[in-house]
C-alpha cells in the first residue's frame, strides 16, 4: 500500500533541540536554494544534456528524477507529506499541493513516461523527448524553487 512520509512544518531548530537534550550533538548546515535537490538534479539535466553526445536516455533520466525531485519538494511544503508509492501516482498526489502542485503534476505527467526507458531500456529516448523532458523539468524545478522561496 503507497503511503506518505510526513515533514515537520516546525523550525529546524526545535528538532535540534530535542536531539541536543537525548544527548546528540549536533552540526547544523544551511542550505540555499542553489543547493537544493531539485535545483541539484535540474543541473545535472543541463550537464548531461551538454556533455553527453547521443545518449539521450542520460538527459531524460536525469530530467525524470529533476521531476520527482521538485514534486516532492512542493508536496513538502505544501502539504507537509511527499509521495511513497508507485510514481504512476505521484501526479495525482502532488495535485492536491495547491496551484503550484497542480502545475508541478502537469510536468511530471509529461516526465514520468519516460523513467523506464531512460532509466533501465537500452533504446534510446529520441532527442526531441530528452529536450521535452528538459524542459519540463527545468518549468518543475522553477515551481518548487518559487514554493521554496516564498516559505522563506
Amino acid at each position: 500500500m503507497a503511503s506518505s512520509s510526513r515533514v515537520d512544518a516546525t523550525s529546524s531548530r526545535s528538532a535540534v533541540l530535542r536531539l541536543e537534550r537525548k544527548g546528540f550533538r549536533v552540526t547544523v548546515h544551511g542550505t540555499s536554494d542553489e543547493a537544493d535537490c531539485a535545483a541539484h538534479s535540474y543541473g545535472r539535466v543541463q550537464e548531461f544534456f551538454r556533455n553527453i553526445q547521443g545518449d539521450f536516455n542520460a538527459a531524460a533520466a536525469t530530467a525524470v528524477d529533476a521531476g520527482i525531485n521538485a514534486a516532492d519538494a512542493v508536496a513538502g511544503m505544501n502539504l507537509g507529506q511527499r509521495w511513497k508509492g508507485p510514481h504512476e501516482q505521484a501526479a495525482d498526489f502532488v495535485a492536491k499541493a495547491g496551484e503550484e502542485g497542480k502545475e508541478v503534476a502537469r510536468e511530471l505527467r509529461r516526465l514520468l513516461p519516460l523513467k523506464t526507458q531512460a532509466h533501465y531500456e537500452p533504446a534510446q529516448v529520441s532527442a526531441t523527448k530528452a529536450r521535452s523532458a528538459v524542459t519540463a523539468a527545468e518549468r518543475a524545478v522553477g515551481i518548487a524553487r518559487r514554493v521554496i522561496v516564498r516559505a522563506r
